[in-house]
């Protein structure tokens, strides 16, 4: 018998610590490798661009930067299994990965639904992101739209798209 151990996983959105960047620096090399194989055309050159920036003394630096509001996704016994990062001045989310373990579980969903949060609670009245062609259809189910045309970088597509909040309720006063 196989027990389905998906629904009763607690996963826990927090910010991240110092504590974390080795371990978020993993998750998103394991997800660039793992999950965006179609983004990179298995191309190990194309790889290793991607990822160069992907270290620990940059994810320490995002961590650590106070413009930015950098999460992690947390599953028992995984441990970080996602990250996300929004640029707070800007409304922009910068990254949202996870593992394959946790694909289609609600990870990233609840990754992106804190950003988004945080985001409103600055007064932003729209997100924006440049999704990869693996990521797209994600982020089309979570309400977003396409913002511009596609864009290269070193021979990835890039999709421009954009969040717009709904208008808060109007106050009716008597």
């Amino acid at each position: 018998m196989h027990e389905d151990t998906t629904q009763k996983q607690t996963i826990i959105i927090r910010r991240a610590i110092l504590a974390d960047a080795a371990h978020a620096c993993q998750v998103l090399v394991r997800s660039i490798r793992e999950i965006c194989a179609k983004d990179y055309g298995h191309d190990e050159a194309l790889l290793a661009q991607w990822c160069a920036n992907k270290t620990v003394e940059n994810v320490t630096e995002w961590i650590t930067n106070p413009g930015h509001y950098f999460l992690v996704a947390e599953t028992a016994p995984l441990g970080i299994v996602g990250v996300g990062l929004l640029h707070m001045p800007a409304g922009q989310i910068a990254l949202c990965y996870i593992v394959p373990e946790v694909l289609h579980q609600g990870v990233g969903k609840r990754l992106l639904a804190a950003m988004e949060e945080q985001a409103r609670t600055l007064g932003h009245t729209h997100v924006r992101l440049d999704s990869s062609i693996t990521a797209r259809p994600f982020y089309l189910r979570n309400g977003y739209l396409a913002n511009g045309a596609p864009t290269q970088w070193q021979q990835i597509t890039g999709f421009p798209l954009i969040k717009h909040f709904a208008d808060p309720q109007p106050s009716h006063a008597l």
